[in-house]
């Protein structure tokens, strides 16, 4: 996709390898080790950001070792004004925000140490410690660059309506550095005295940024998340970070040339990238980069807005693919019985002209095996991106009454492009005008000239007559054929979705929630409150998702993660609000019915469940991509049961556009 000709990229770019030390510091407990691939991370960065995403303004601040000079007091190659200090960082975040315009991108990439210090003045309340950034010339009682001071800086941009982009490859829980094996910080540092007892106030002189306001949190809890415990809040833009807050950040090398593992995986599947064909979304590159860093024990995190394509402002249709280890041709995907996958369905690889299609012949709770139906796979291949391309229908029969009125040609091909779609019984069944089927049956009927309506189960298109939110037409049968099987796998697929609480544990929950609407006379949008409570004995995970009125689906909390993690006895809420999409609006009668939106609660307990695969588009977008599924064989498939305890609970709400 173009990007507009008037949009501008920007990036700063901040690498340190070596931390600035003089012989003046008394308190050599806080000096700090350096590092060896900080610098090549900025590099690295820097090269496939200008070779493959057009960033035409960089600014690079280094701190790398002079190789003229020796002793314990090295000095940077680096001239001051390009070394990454707290007043040169500043100084570069101020002149972007001023030189950026709405629909801008700016990214900022941190390499080096992460810590928590001390909190001073201006820190949020409801903590002991500031995750923060070391500048290079900290231990020469210069500032840090504390979390809630950078979100101040990228709030500021965002306001201004550019898009921002942030990498840390850095560590930022409490004894947590980047590093390796050999050589750790110690881990008590961070809570000895500061260096000067001026440092504070000076902190203070240099910042700018209001303090931060936000909720007490359990700080201890290995899930909770990025944002709370930096004080960044990138509801609306993207933040990329190496590991989890009780992980290390680790330095690898490779080739003889050192680098943060994360950046490296990161540089490397964006060298590999087809950004104007298949670009890759910032949730697909983290799942990507944790796969290959499994042996290093570094699970990447990624927050805000992660579905959009890497340095782009848009979300590709295939937002979501699923990256599956390839185990020779045969792959694993992380859906199972607990997403809806039965036997039949079929994933292909993305990009979709790669023609490669599997089947699923072993299910279980979590993830599916599936086996190579057509295409090759490439033998370098130990990971590839898959989208379903057909769903197993199971046990259930899938029958569609058809106006005779459209004519044979049209039913023919509506049961050809059906199979394609849906594994399983299907019919497609002529009705006439004497003899309308029931009400709660998939009803095709013709609609003008050239057009189509659909009719469905009351239950699950959640009132009675044809779609409100769809309107088919084609310029010939074989087309409006088409796009009407579009419609109906799509339908099908949100079947399954919706009766999935069926397959849950039906014994009674370990928590309560509730939705309340939140009453405003001076406000006339809908506002909901959600409140959920652990009343377990163990940690649940806590995941969120909206069934709307357009048959799509979306995980509304949390905003990033797969699922959130909540204590024994712990609590959580947050408001909501409801708005009709136009396409709805815009087809509403004289009177509008209301429209039924479905916050689904889903709860399991031990397990790191990932729930983002039931995501799916508005029912108008379906015909977006073209399937690329291909009839094949009838394997075997063997169904196993995993002992993984999960609870679903609906909150049904019906409301009437404004």
């Amino acid at each position: 996709m173009d990007r507009p000709g008037s949009q501008r990229r920007f990036a700063l770019l901040v690498g340190i390898d070596l931390y600035l030390k003089n012989g003046a510091n008394e308190n050599r407990d806080r000096a700090i080790h350096d590092l060896k691939g900080c610098v090549n991370d900025v590099n690295a960065v820097n090269a496939v950001l200008q070779e493959r995403f057009q960033v035409e303004h960089t600014v690079v601040l280094t701190s790398s070792t002079d190789t003229t000079t020796s002793g314990q007091f090295r000095q940077p190659k680096e001239s001051p004004d390009y070394l990454p200090t707290y007043a040169n960082i500043k100084r570069e975040f101020d002149a972007v925000t001023t030189k950026a315009n709405p629909g801008d991108i700016f990214f900022f990439q941190y390499s080096g140490h992460g810590g928590r210090l001390r909190k001073t003045v201006g820190s949020p309340a409801g903590r002991q410690k500031d995750p923060s950034l070391l500048t290079a010339d900290f231990c020469l009682n210069k500032p840090p660059v504390r979390g809630w001071e950078l979100n101040g800086w990228l709030k500021r941009l965002d306001k201004k309506h550019v898009q921002v982009i942030v990498v840390l490859d850095s560590c930022y829980s409490g004894g947590s550095w980047r590093g390796d094996h050999r050589g750790r910080t110690p881990l008590d540092w961070e809570d000895l005295k500061p260096p000067n007892d001026d440092l504070t106030q000076q902190e203070t002189t240099h910042s700018t940024t209001e303090p931060a306001t936000e909720p007490t949190i359990d700080s201890g809890f290995r899930n909770s998340e990025l944002e709370k415990s930096w004080s960044i809040n990138p509801d609306s833009f993207t933040l990329m970070a190496a590991c989890q807050p009780n992980q290390l950040a680790k330095e690898i090398k490779v080739n003889g040339k050192s680098h943060g593992a994360f950046t490296y995986e990161l540089v490397k599947l964006l060298e590999q990238s087809q950004p104007h064909i298949t670009p890759s979304t910032y949730c697909v590159l983290r799942d990507k980069i944790a796969e290959r860093l499994e042996s290093h024990k570094q699970n990447p995190e990624v927050f805000g807005r992660d579905r959009l394509a890497f340095f782009e402002n848009f979300e590709p249709f295939l937002s979501n693919p699923l990256v599956s280890q390839v185990e020779g041709n045969e792959i694993i995907v992380p859906m199972g019985k607990v997403h809806g996958i039965h036997p039949g369905t079929e994933f292909a690889q993305v990009p979709l002209s790669h023609e490669v299609v599997f089947k699923v012949s072993k299910i279980k709770d979590r993830k599916c095996h599936a086996r190579i139906l057509s295409g090759f796979l490439q033998k370098s291949q130990y990971s590839l991106e898959v989208v379903p391309s057909k769903w197993g229908l199971g046990r259930e029969m899938f029958r569609v009454y058809v106006d005779e009125s459209l004519g044979d040609k049209f039913q023919m091909a509506l049961y050809e492009k059906l199979e394609k779609l849906l594994a399983g019984s299907i019919e497609v069944e002529e009705f006439s005008r004497d003899s309308t089927p029931g009400k709660e049956k998939f009803i095709l009927a013709r609609r003008g000239v050239d057009g189509v309506e659909i009719s469905g189960p009351s239950s699950l298109i959640g009132y009675e007559g044809p779609l409100r939110c769809l309107e088919l037409k084609g310029s010939g049968t074989l087309q409006l054929a088409a796009r009407s099987a579009a419609a109906l796998g799509h339908l099908a697929r949100f079947r399954q979705i919706l009766d999935l609480p069926r397959e849950a544990c039906q014994d009674c929950p370990p928590f309560t929630s509730s939705l309340t609407r939140v009453a405003s006379p001076a406000d006339p949008k809908i506002k909901m409150k959600f409140v959920f409570t652990n009343t377990g004995e163990s940690d649940l995970y806590l995941t969120v998702l909206s069934l709307h009125p357009g048959f799509g689906v979306r995980q509304i909390y949390p905003g990033s993660r797969s699922r959130e993690g909540l204590r024994q006895g712990k609590s959580m809420g947050f408001t909501m609000e409801i708005t009709f999409p136009k396409e709805i609006r815009s087809n509403e009668a004289a009177e509008p019915t209301p429209q039924r939106d479905i916050i689904r609660v889903i709860v399991a307990r031990g397990e790191d469940v990932s729930w983002r695969s039931l995501e799916l588009p508005d029912i108008w977008q379906v015909d977006q991509v073209e399937s690329k599924a291909q009839s094949g064989s009838g394997r075997d498939v063997k169904t196993i049961t995993d002992d993984l305890s999960w609870w679903m609970t609906d909150h049904v709400i019906h409301s009437s556009p404004l």
